[in-house]
């Protein structure tokens, strides 16, 4: 009876002894059969991913970055489970997390462009106002991390050049009219006037202010930031080549016109119109210089004289609207008055023998002539106008 019991128990541990070696076994194969299933998806993950990013591709770089992969990836080189179904991570190297992370939090405390030039691994932001690590080593960085502008220009910096552009673009923005510029003030000194668009732009010192930032200056030729545009500065009317530029320089603050300012809704109306009476009748009453002879209107634009709704309804920059002006009324009498000046003073009234062969109202168009003369000055052509 004991040796049943005995060959009974010896049995049952052979029985257990084989079971437990045919569940290892089985464990094994499962844990295998993981690790290739495994390393399927990381491959279709890599060959996604690859896939999508080579159509974005122009230079064929990607290509050669997929085949390295083929080359130097390893199975255990991925996030996976192991055999106890915990999370293995090695992608990422620990120090190369360490190190991310700390760059980071190096970027974001930076306070000033100028710490760029220490810092090369970081960037500035101008959509955000912020410093940020540069993970990508390029000059680009996701949209998530720095949006680009309401235009759809780029505001990511790496320059310290490209930093203060942006940030001095912006201080200019929130300048709504002319006269907010103050003389003395960060803004009165780093700003001017446009009046072709009514907004304010980044200034050059010195006599004349022009555009800063106006992609031919020093610093531009390597810029990634949208330079300013102010039209008309420099350049004629097309219509009118032979007249000069319509304006050669910005405003500065403290010489903001009466065209400048803004109405009384606020709006800043200069560069489109229609034009408050301050300022129709400034332009006016502006002097008409050329040959040495000054051309000055001493009645008011609206005056009894026949012109007030033209130039009421006149729409477009104020600075066309002047041109107009001088071109209809200063001009015409500036040349009048050269052909038949007297020694002394406005007085170009000639008696019937002083009038030179080939002279005639109709020749010389008098009756526009003294129509002109009568609105500008206020006076009939005959009467001295001192």
């Amino acid at each position: 009876m004991k040796l049943i019991l005995i060959g009974l128990l010896i049995l049952l541990i052979v029985i257990c002894q084989i079971y437990k070696i045919i569940k290892e076994k089985e464990d094994i194969v499962k844990e295998t059969f993981d690790f290739l299933k495994n390393y399927k998806k990381q491959r279709k993950y890599y060959k996604h991913n690859l896939d999508y990013y080579k159509k974005l591709d122009v230079d064929g770089e990607l290509e050669t970055i997929k085949n390295d992969i083929k080359k130097k990836t390893k199975i255990h080189n991925f996030m996976y489970l192991d055999g106890n179904k915990k999370l293995v991570e090695t992608f990422v190297p620990e120090n190369r997390t360490r190190e991310v992370k700390n760059n980071i939090n190096i970027c974001r405390s930076l306070t000033k462009c100028d710490q760029l030039k220490d810092y090369p691994q970081c960037g500035y932001c101008g959509s955000t106002n912020r410093f940020e690590y540069n993970y990508t080593k390029n000059k680009g960085i996701g949209p998530d991390v720095c949006p680009p502008d309401e235009n759809g220009n780029n505001m990511w910096s790496l320059s310290t050049y490209d930093c203060n552009k942006i940030q001095n673009i912006k201080k200019c923005s929130t300048i709504k009219s002319c006269t907010q510029l103050q003389k003395g003030t960060e803004l009165g000194e780093l700003c001017a006037w446009c009046p072709s668009d009514s907004k304010a732009k980044v200034a050059t010192q010195g006599k004349k202010a022009l555009l800063m930032y106006d992609g031919i200056r020093k610093g531009e030729s390597t810029t990634d930031i949208s330079g300013e545009k102010c039209e008309y500065l420099g350049m004629p009317d097309p219509e009118f080549p032979d007249e000069g530029p319509l304006f050669d320089e910005l405003i500065r603050a403290g010489n903001c016109s009466a065209c400048d300012e803004p109405n009384e809704d606020g709006d800043s109306k200069g560069n489109t119109g229609t034009h408050s009476r301050a300022c129709l009748n400034s332009l006016w009453q502006t002097p008409y210089s050329k040959d040495k002879t000054v051309v000055q209107c001493t009645t008011d634009y609206d005056e009894d004289n026949g012109i007030k709704q033209e130039y009421n309804s006149m729409s477009g920059p104020y600075f066309k609207v002047i041109r107009h002006m001088q071109r209809n009324l200063h001009r015409p009498l500036k040349n009048f008055y050269n052909k038949f000046q007297k020694k002394t003073g406005w007085n170009v009234y000639m008696k019937p023998e002083d009038e030179p062969d080939g002279y005639t109202r109709r020749s010389e168009k008098l009756d526009n002539i003294d129509t002109k003369w009568k609105q500008c000055f206020g006076k009939n052509r005959e009467d001295e106008i001192v």
